[in-house]
């Protein structure tokens, strides 16, 4: 809750009113770690009603739903010259950076259902498999956005897979990798669709290599 003095969306004093919700339950057998998390965060349903409803974060990286493993927290999808979701951040907060601008209270929102598991295959390596169903809020905002009518609200099904893979069995050297991707929605699909044809599952994998002394 709060005031923005000039939401660069709504071009006006908006009074911030917003909400997340985050759960998360899990159930150990053997080695093996089952999963399943809810996230909510709230999106705004009229751009000009000088009550800006949309969740935002501020410097965010959750370790929630994949974290760095999902496509949908990884990537940093662009729309209109903003992001529809930065890199390491769950919301969908249409700002054209986390570093250069600022939050913005004006934006769709999000309602995440996830399915994970993790395996420990050895004591050195882990095994992390995710599936999330994610669906937009409030589409108005969107709609408003982009100039086009009728936006679905389903953004898609977010698979990932990675390991982690600790050969000291300490922090020391950590090497990270995955594989994942999204398989568009119909939300999805009426945002990009006009602009590039017909959108496809879009893939994207990463290796890290972490070294500390």
């Amino acid at each position: 809750f709060g005031e923005d003095e000039l939401n660069p969306l709504a071009g006006r004093k908006t009074r911030i009113d917003a909400y997340m919700a985050a759960l998360e339950l899990s159930y150990d057998r053997d080695r093996i770690r089952f999963r399943t998390s809810g996230f909510y965060a709230s999106g705004d349903p009229d751009i000009n009603d000088g009550v800006a409803q949309g969740f935002d974060t501020i410097l965010d990286n959750p370790n929630f739903a994949g974290g760095e493993f999902s496509y949908w927290q990884r990537q940093q999808i662009k729309l209109f010259g903003v992001n529809l979701v930065q890199r390491m951040s769950l919301v969908p907060d249409l700002r054209s950076s986390k570093f250069q601008g600022q939050t913005n209270f004006v934006n769709p929102g999000l309602y995440l259902l996830n399915f994970g598991m993790d395996a420990d295959l050895t004591p050195k390596l882990k095994a992390i498999g995710n599936v999330n169903l994610l669906w937009f809020d409030q589409t108005e905002v969107l709609e408003q956005f982009v100039f086009q009518s009728d936006i679905a609200n389903f953004i898609g099904t977010d698979i990932s897979l990675g390991a982690e893979w600790r050969p000291l069995l300490s922090n020391n050297i950590v090497v990270v990798g995955g594989a994942s991707c999204l398989v568009p929605g119909d939300g999805f699909q009426d945002l990009y669709d006009p602009l590039v044809g017909e959108v496809g599952t879009l893939f994207a994998g990463f290796l890290e290599v972490q070294l500390a002394y």
